[in-house]
């Protein structure tokens, strides 16, 4: 089969990757690197060598990560955290590194990437720049990641709530066109509720020892939305190294961890928040449309998207709330293909078969005219 695109989806704690033939869509789903260390490839043998091992200690699929000692230290950092790359060279290092384990050359294939639909123009600028002057890549086009995870349940109006790691936004998108005005950050995410399970799981001593990737597989087992009574407390199993099942004990606090996402926020980097996702929802179609039936539409196909909506509960709560302020919300379901933490990757993917698209990639004979300058996003 002859590659036509690789489409690359990079969050702040994960990063997916698809990869495309002319005759079929081949999914490769590639969780990337929780944290990316500043790198050089002289060591990946070394590394894969130790994810073989934590692997088959953890029973789980790892991350590949790039990772280079510095001094007796090893110093993490991540490429992006919510709607910005904030390091450039974590983001080249991590390319190389997935091509280094699909035994792909950059070479070969155009790159569909998926950006945050209020990334700033410089950080796309930067994203070009790697591409084509570091990678060498033959052909490149940037899209929103939201439109993408609705492109893939095949719908072109709707309402995008994107909730990852780092940071949930809320996309209208009218007609395949992200109103990026009426755009909206919720400054709660993954990494909030995580912390908030850490919390509370540490408050009590028999669960001494819990870590931050314990924490995580735990709330994406056992936070809950819903309201109803779960109780004051419960045991659960947690398989850990060894191969052995450990006790975990959780309050109500800790299955509640993620109330946070629905309830008011009161200063978060110097802002005074609404009073929880609910209200950042509703302000977002208020102001993306003045069209009553717009409005309807928008609120009708509510899609949610990233792991952080997977949580227990997370649909009939958001329905719930919307409700509770007269929008009448009603939330896409997805079958299993589309899961909701592939979504916008399995959308570019789709996105990259369609014939008017592959005119219009920004080749590297345009980057070398015209440099930066080239519209980074085709309507």
């Amino acid at each position: 089969n002859v590659r036509s695109a690789l489409v690359f989806d990079v969050g702040s704690l994960y990063t997916r990757v698809g990869l495309v033939s002319e005759q079929q869509v081949c999914t490769f789903s590639s969780h990337v690197a929780p944290k990316v260390m500043r790198a050089t490839h002289k060591n990946l043998g070394e590394f894969k060598e130790s994810q073989q091992k934590r692997k088959e200690q953890w029973q789980e699929e790892v991350p590949l990560l790039v990772q280079e000692d510095i001094g007796n230290e090893q110093t993490f950092r991540t490429p992006m955290n919510s709607n910005f790359l904030v390091d450039c060279e974590a983001l080249e290092y991590l390319i190389q590194g997935v091509y280094s384990e699909l035994s792909l050359s950059p070479l070969e294939s155009p790159v569909i990437f998926l950006t945050s639909t209020l990334m700033p123009l410089e950080n796309k600028a930067k994203i070009m720049e790697i591409m084509f002057e570091k990678l060498g890549v033959p052909a490149l086009y940037t899209e929103s990641s939201a439109l993408m995870s609705l492109l893939s349940q095949n719908v072109n109006t709707g309402l995008v709530v994107e909730s990852g790691d780092s940071g949930t936004l809320v996309v209208p998108i009218i007609n395949c066109v992200p109103i990026e005005s009426a755009c909206k950050m919720y400054p709660i995410a993954g990494n909030h509720i995580t912390q908030q399970m850490l919390r509370t799981l540490l408050e009590k001593p028999v669960n001494e020892g819990i870590t931050l990737p314990m924490a995580r597989s735990l709330k994406h087992q056992y936070a809950n939305l819903s309201q109803c009574d779960i109780g004051n407390h419960c045991k659960i199993g947690y398989i850990q190294q060894g191969g052995y099942t450990r006790n975990v004990e959780l309050g109500r606090d800790s299955l509640r961890c993620a109330e946070q996402l629905f309830q008011s926020v009161q200063c978060v980097q110097d802002q005074a928040s609404p009073q929880g996702l609910q209200h950042i929802i509703l302000d977002a179609v208020t102001r993306a449309t003045k069209t009553h039936e717009t409005r309807q539409t928008l609120f009708h196909n509510v899609l949610p998207c990233g792991g952080n909506t997977q949580l227990q509960g997370f649909d009939e709560r958001l329905v719930k709330e919307l409700n509770n302020l007269g929008a009448q919300a009603k939330v896409i379901q997805s079958n299993g293909e589309n899961q909701r933490s592939n979504m916008a990757t399995r959308g570019g993917m789709i996105f990259s078969l369609l014939p008017q698209v592959r005119d219009q990639y920004f080749t590297k004979q345009m980057y070398e005219e015209v440099g930066t300058q080239y519209p980074i996003s085709i309507e």
